[in-house]
């Protein structure tokens, strides 16, 4: 990367996480949780809400696609519990059901 491209993606970067932050508050405000941290400080990897752990783009998908409130929380701690019958969170949503033999 030129010296010269240095202030354009420095100015990406900000947009990024101002967008990714804009995410994170309307979803603490709709799931009635509170966001914690980034883990390993990864902006728009996995955030850390209490004892949930949640990946970016399940929280995208949840709000993007107007996911009802708490769903999401039901299927984190389905996957916690019932680790047999693991589904990603889009799959969950869309009632795709992967049988195992």
């Amino acid at each position: 990367m030129k010296r010269s491209q240095l202030p354009e993606i420095n100015k990406r970067r900000a947009q990024y996480h101002i967008a990714v932050m804009g995410y994170m508050g309307y979803f603490e405000g709709k799931q009635k949780v509170r966001f914690e941290e980034w883990v390993g400080d990864i902006i728009g990897g996995h955030a850390i809400f209490g004892d949930m752990v949640l990946g970016f783009p399940d929280i995208c998908y949840d709000i993007d696609t107007d996911q009802p409130p708490r769903q999401i929380m039901q299927w984190y701690y389905t996957q916690i519990f019932q680790p047999k019958n693991k589904v990603s969170y889009v799959s969950y949503c869309e009632n795709i059901i992967i049988r195992k033999n």
